[in-house]
């Protein structure tokens, strides 16, 4: 039984946990929903609701556009600057994504991922109380990591048949001059940042073996001062035999202090040693992990492509199937063409093919009817 409901947690199958949070992070139910919204306690992802107000809602009656889409993709990029800029303070981001859903639980969505999550934390701590074009910050942190799932794949190759009420993300991109940009700068800036804790740890390091110095000249300070008063006792306590003594004790003195002298420099020389293997440690530590992250983000782009390719590969024989159907004269003549939300050229295409296609069969119509 436990592992049945292992294998159906987030699924249409699950009638206790809603699917729909699980995957998208927002539900049109909202609290009303008759299942239940797991909101995470630690995530890498940060969700600001109806945070951008897209000028893509903009349509005529006749589903034309009211707006310039050169003005709306500089409207995007200056809202993604913001962000990017404001929120790679609190950590480094993996990636942003933006919503151009009409729905009410996902228009204007805004979704931050980080590469930690210490990172979404002080995100959503420094949202806190904020206001942002004169709108409260509504944040917190979401269940969704892998966006795949998530975004409609069928909008992203342009069939969408439910426009923008559509419950899965319609995701809004920006430039792409502006997302290299961005990221190169972040990178940048992690360097240095990763530069400058190595320096502090090297300066921690010597401000340590400074210490463990003076620590080790002050023992030997000790241990000296105790044999000078011990061989001082002996020496009040034999008086009767000076000249026999004095020569045996000044040998041992001499013995003595050479024998500390060489303790106390390869003490020294020790340490040395020590502090150089342990700063090749900590930094040999620091190029592994600087390493690890570079190839999780290898992998995580090189899977987003391979996915993005194999569905284009999957849906390419079914559009040119489409395209070289052509219609004989003794097939009735029964269109089916589905009209989206967004016109388009193409869709300008069907409508004026469709046209002349009604007019044909009403000639042959007449044609028949004139024959009779």
């Amino acid at each position: 039984m436990a592992f049945h409901l292992q294998n159906i947690y987030g699924t249409e199958q699950d009638r206790v946990n809603c699917p729909f949070y699980f995957k998208i992070g927002a539900c049109t139910y909202g609290e009303r929903c008759s299942r239940l919204h797991n909101k995470p306690t630690e995530s890498q992802t940060v969700i600001i609701m109806n945070m951008y107000h897209t000028p893509y809602t903009q349509y005529g009656p006749n589903s034309e556009p009211l707006f310039d889409p050169k003005l709306a993709q500089e409207h995007l990029d200056d809202f993604y600057e913001d962000i990017f800029l404001e929120m790679a303070q609190w950590g480094e981001i993996e990636e942003i994504y933006i919503c151009r859903n009409l729905g009410d639980h996902l228009n204007g969505n805004c979704y931050i991922k980080f590469y930690e999550e210490e990172g979404a934390a002080k995100a959503l701590e420094a949202c806190r109380g904020r206001y942002y074009g004169g709108r409260p910050i509504v944040a917190e942190l979401s269940p969704v990591t892998d966006f795949r799932e998530a975004r409609c794949r069928q909008y992203d190759i342009g069939e969408c048949n439910r426009g923008g009420f559509c419950n899965f993300m319609h995701l809004a991109e920006p430039s792409r001059a502006l997302h290299s940009k961005l990221y190169d700068w972040q990178r940048k800036v992690q360097r240095k940042k990763r530069r400058q804790e190595r320096r502090a740890r090297r300066k921690g390091g010597s401000t340590g073996s400074k210490e463990k110095e003076e620590g080790n000249a002050s023992t030997t300070a000790n241990t000296d001062d105790t044999k000078h008063s011990t061989e001082g006792g002996e020496k009040t306590n034999t008086n009767d035999n000076k000249d026999r003594n004095g020569s045996g004790g000044g040998s041992g003195n001499a013995s003595s202090g050479s024998s500390g002298g060489g303790t106390e420099g390869g003490d020294r020389k020790n340490d040395k040693e020590k502090e150089k293997h342990s700063r090749k440690d900590r930094e040999d530590k620091d190029k592994d992990k600087d390493k690890e992250r570079d190839r999780k983000r290898r992998r995580t782009q090189h899977r987003d492509k391979s996915n993005d390719l194999d569905d284009k590969i999957k849906q390419e024989p079914e559009i040119k199937k489409e395209e070289k159907q052509t219609l004989s004269p003794s097939q009735p003549i029964l269109p089916n063409i589905t009209i989206k939300a967004e016109p388009t050229e193409q869709l300008k295409q069907e409508h004026q093919l469709q046209q002349l296609l009604i007019q044909q069969q009403q000639q042959r119509e007449a044609a028949k009817a004139e024959k009779v």
